[in-house]
Order: C-alpha cells, then sequence, then structure tokens
C-alpha cells in the first residue's frame, strides 16, 4: 500500500524527530514514584488536583478555573516526598497536568512560571544549563515555614501535552539545585 505522500512525509518526520503530540498515560502515572526519588523520602501526600484545586492557588480562582476549562484541562496529580534532615533537600514536589493539546500545556507552564504562590519572597529566574522538555523555566525562592527559612527550586516544564513540575526544598543555603533538575528528567523519561 502506498501512502499519500503528504502523509508520508508527516509519519517520517515523527519517526525521525520522535515527538509525541500527546501524551497517553494518566498524570498519576507520570509523577515520580518511591523508586524514583532518593531513598530516604518517604511519601506524604498522593492525590488527584481537581480543576478546583488548581485554580484555588491562585489570585482569581474562578477566572484561573475558567482558563484552565477553556485551555482543556483533563486531568492532574501530584505527589509529595519528605525527609527528616537540617540540610539538603528535605522536600520534594512532583506534579503533572494533561490537556487536551500542547497549546493547553503551554498556556500551563506558562501560568505557574509567571503566578508564584503567595508567601515567596526574591523570586529569581534562573538559566537552565539545558532545556528540559519542550519548554522549561526554573525558578528559586525563599519562604518561611515556621520560623525556619528554606530555599525552593521550581522547574515548570512541558512535553507534548503535559504540563509539569517539580519543587525541590531544603534549608536555606544546604540545597543544591541540581537534584531538581535530575528530577525533571526522570519525569520527562516517563512521558517518552
Amino acid at each position: 500500500m502506498k501512502l499519500p505522500a503528504a502523509i508520508g512525509l508527516a509519519l517520517a518526520l515523527s519517526i525521525v524527530t520522535g515527538c509525541a503530540t500527546t501524551v497517553a498515560k494518566a498524570p498519576r502515572d507520570i509523577t515520580l514514584g518511591p523508586s524514583e526519588v532518593p531513598a530516604d523520602f518517604r511519601l506524604t501526600l498522593d492525590e488527584e488536583n481537581t480543576v478546583q484545586t488548581l485554580a484555588s492557588r491562585f489570585s482569581d480562582p474562578a477566572g484561573k478555573e475558567a482558563l484552565f476549562r477553556q485551555n482543556g484541562f483533563s486531568g492532574s496529580w501530584r505527589k509529595e516526598y519528605e525527609r527528616d534532615a537540617t540540610n539538603g533537600a528535605t522536600f520534594i514536589r512532583s506534579g503533572a497536568t494533561t490537556f487536551r493539546d500542547q497549546n493547553g500545556a503551554a498556556f500551563g507552564v506558562t501560568t505557574n512560571a509567571t503566578e508564584h504562590p503567595s508567601g515567596v519572597r526574591g523570586v529569581t529566574k534562573l538559566p537552565l544549563t539545558e532545556q528540559i522538555g519542550d519548554e522549561s523555566h526554573a525558578f528559586e525562592f525563599t519562604e518561611v515555614i515556621g520560623g525556619r527559612e528554606f530555599t525552593d527550586y521550581s522547574i515548570y516544564f512541558r512535553h507534548a501535552n503535559v504540563s509539569n513540575v517539580i519543587v525541590v526544598s531544603g534549608p536555606i543555603g544546604t540545597l543544591d539545585r541540581a537534584i531538581a533538575i535530575d528530577l525533571a528528567k526522570r519525569q520527562l523519561a516517563k512521558m517518552r
């Protein structure tokens, strides 16, 4: 059977580039599991994020919920891990949100990269030595929890129709951002 030239060319480009326009996995299966984070971390949260839960984190929840729906929100999941330590990484969040298409996921990444949670200070955009996924943004900020200052490294990245986040936190001055980059790469590999 001979394929029409346009279909054959599109198929060849897909095979050569290896790019996917959609990821079929559920968000829960994209987020990092216990065996994919350092061994001394324990799973403390493993839950679905509804569109309302996601929207509630922004200054205009009703407006943001409408935008998430308009941009093809399909589903979202997050897992959080903690370890008892006085230095280095003490907290990890892995999140994945699926959208109808890559434009929706681009909206998700842009929203995360431009609207930071309240209570954080000193937000600094960090250069990444390499892009993670189809687009990526990294930030460092400081937050105070229980009277202690923590540094957070957040990496927001998109692969096809999935908007992802990796957050790694630890006591100020003791955290190496390489762990956040490594974890983001691990999550990206789960979508390929």
